[in-house]
């Protein structure tokens, strides 16, 4: 009989283990920005020496109200946010969107198959999106490839608004 594999304690780190916010080029992970005039990415990029599988990517959108047909607690967005995979060299490579903008609440559900949840909050309404994809078709980012949320409109009344991933890192052995 092999060796039985000893779970990690609780609050010891998971080797490989990825959980990260996606955050901006000066790494905040807060996307209530204003993105009209120029638009503002935050990112989880996968490491060099190896790639990610990622399986879980969540969103929360704070605001005083999150009704499906405006976005966040304010209307439709005029340019929307865009969710797509990028390589170092060769710009998009996936688009999670297939070209069209998410401009209101309920567009996130056609990026995630059904995981959303509008529930109430102490100061208004909370939204949470989540796409799990599982461990039997993970989204493989390979070395220096980013998963992105690109917000084009102003979001900066939002109460909050993040993104945040979930996976495995496999690292090269040579």
């Amino acid at each position: 009989m092999p060796p039985r594999t000893r779970r990690p304690e609780h609050g010891s780190p998971i080797p490989n283990a990825v959980r990260r916010f996606l955050r901006d080029k000066d790494g905040s992970p807060d996307m209530m920005v204003d993105g009209s005039s120029e638009p503002k990415t935050f990112y989880y990029s996968s490491p060099q020496g190896g790639f990610v599988l990622l399986d879980s990517f969540s969103l929360l959108i704070m605001a005083p109200s999150v009704e499906p047909e405006d976005f966040g607690g304010r209307s439709v967005l005029s340019n929307g946010v865009l969710v797509d995979v990028t390589g170092p060299q060769w710009g998009t490579r996936l688009d999670l969107c297939d070209g069209i903008p998410i401009v209101r609440n309920a567009d996130w559900s056609l990026l995630n198959g059904g995981n959303f949840n509008r529930l109430p909050g102490a100061t208004g309404e909370i939204l949470t999106v989540s796409w799990e994809a599982g461990t039997r078709h993970p989204l493989h980012l390979p070395a220096r490839f980013k998963l992105r949320v690109v917000v084009r409109d102003d979001l900066a009344s939002l109460t909050l608004f993040r993104a945040f991933v979930k996976g495995i890192r496999v690292t090269d052995n040579k």
